[in-house]
Order: C-alpha cells, then structure tokens, then sequence
C-alpha cells in the first residue's frame, strides 16, 4: 500500500540534487521501493496474523465459557444436594420436636397420676 504512493523518481532526483550521483541515487530509490513493499507485504501478513488471533481469542473465549457452563452446572448440583439434606434435616429436628412434646406430655400424665395417687392415698 505505501509503494503505490512512493515516488521513486522524485526520491531520485532530490537524492541527485543533493549531491547523490545519479547511479546511486537510482539504486537508493529501487532499494527503498522494495523494502517498502516489503513492509506493505508485512502488513498483509500481520493482517492474517490478526485475523489468526481473533479466532483463536474467539475459541479460547468459548472454550472458557464451556468451562464456565460446567463449573456452574457442578455448582448446581452440589446447590441441590445442600437443599436436600437441609430438607432431610429440617425434618429430622421437627421429627425430634414432635417426640420431645410426646415424651413431655407423657412425663406430665405420668406426674400428675403419681401426685393424685399419693394425695388419695394420704386423705384414706
């Protein structure tokens, strides 16, 4: 791309009317055309280097998010299994609830017939 606006004969003729002979400033010019075409081509190919890495950036970017998918999905799971066993212990402790009241019921039927007893048998 910068070859095509390089004007060698021009280069020439300033490097001439500096003081340059008209051989070397000729091989001056040529020399300087293909390095700039030189770097025009290497542009293009830093232009495919580019585009190599953009993909590239692209998979690694979806290999990432396919990771990301599967961490988030073990991270569910183990989510529902804490759910699970808070469920299954939320009803052992009401089950635990349940025979405190029952046993604490009992104890007080089981208080209250042995004071009654122990009432009759003292006012006979």
């Amino acid at each position: 791309m910068n070859a095509a606006i390089f004007d060698s004969h021009k280069y020439a003729k300033r490097l001439i009317d500096a003081g340059v002979t008209p051989q070397a400033a000729g091989v001056h010019a040529e020399v300087l055309l293909e390095v700039m075409s030189q770097i025009a081509g290497g542009s293009m190919s830093g232009e495919r280097m580019e585009a190599r890495l953009g993909t590239r950036m692209d998979q690694m970017a979806a290999d990432a998010n396919a990771r990301f998918g599967a961490v988030d999905a073990r991270f569910d799971k183990v989510d529902a299994k804490i759910d699970q066993l808070a469920s299954e212990l939320h009803a052992q402790i009401a089950d635990a609830k349940a025979d405190m009241v029952r046993m604490m019921v009992g104890l007080s039927v089981l208080q209250l017939a042995l004071i009654s007893a122990l009432l009759l048998k003292l006012t006979h």
